[in-house]
């Protein structure tokens, strides 16, 4: 998908829900360019994911949305791709006028000015639409991977937060070779994956939204960061490079019990036998 501003991979300029939704494949243009939204106005986005790597020439890019501004939030939702920008650039949101929560983003971001590997800007000041108001700019039970680059106001988690809060939101400072953000806290590696982030990533619910992923799990050969239970597992654990294809308790892909293997061995053999 290409264009020059208000570009997503799904929708450019959104003033509604987007939930249930994913997107693949490449966004580029100049400003509020996001790989699912580029810019939302007063509409949720929620329980969805871009894979999509991400570049625009301008302002406000992000792996998920350009620009999200109202009373409304990102929920639930993750971005994996790579995200290249000039100002205001984040993994998961550029630019954030609303509320994020219990999402995440990976990959590799670059950008020269605000730049956070999750958020780039996160500002509860009057824009687009509002006049006498502030709109919330809250990041909460989120986090990030990756590694993040840029020339000023450079963040592990988010670049810039101007009168918006930051809670229970971490970062890896490991991966993403720095150690400022304005907001969050910083995690090592092995802080954040496998059953270790149950005890280190204060307010997330292991219960009902999130779950680890761990190297005795049938699907995955090390542990990885949480994923969100509601979205795509496989897809989740292959962006982390831990998936691996269940096998049956022999072993064998594509058999899930005793059973039905001994009726295939049976079925051959009978076909064998043929004239």
């Amino acid at each position: 998908m290409k264009g020059l501003g208000y570009v997503g991979g799904l929708v450019g300029y959104n003033k509604g829900n987007v939930s249930n939704s994913y997107v693949t494949g490449e966004v580029s243009g100049v400003s509020f360019i996001g790989g699912l939204v580029g810019l939302s106005l007063e509409g949720d986005v929620k329980t969805s994911y871009a894979t999509s790597d991400v570049s625009g020439m301008g302002w406000d890019v992000g792996g998920l949305v350009g620009l999200i501004q109202g009373p409304v939030s990102v929920s639930k939702s993750f971005a994996i791709g790579d995200v290249n920008g000039e100002e205001k650039v984040g993994g998961l949101v550029g630019h954030n006028k609303a509320n994020i929560e219990n999402s995440y983003a990976s990959g590799d971001v670059n950008g020269e000015e605000i730049v956070g590997r999750l958020v780039g800007l996160n500002t509860a000041r009057p824009g687009l639409g509002y006049t006498d108001m502030s709109p919330s700019a809250t990041v909460k039970t989120s986090y990030a991977s990756g590694e993040v680059t840029g020339e000023e106001n450079v963040g592990g988690l988010v670049g810039l937060s101007e009168s918006g809060d930051v809670t229970h939101s971490y970062w890896d400072i490991e991966n993403s070779k720095i150690e400022e953000s304005d907001g969050g806290t910083d995690l090592k590696t092995d802080e954040m994956t496998g059953e270790n982030a149950l005890y280190n990533m204060d307010g997330f619910d292991f219960n009902e939204i999130w779950e680890t992923v761990e190297e005795n799990h049938d699907d995955a050969d090390e542990d990885g960061y949480p994923i969100l239970q509601e979205l795509d597992r496989e897809q989740q654990l292959k962006a982390q490079d831990v998936y691996v294809e269940e096998e049956d308790e022999d072993g064998i892909p594509g058999f899930t019990s005793y059973l039905l293997l001994l009726a295939a061995i049976i079925a051959v053999g009978i076909y064998k036998k043929k004239p």
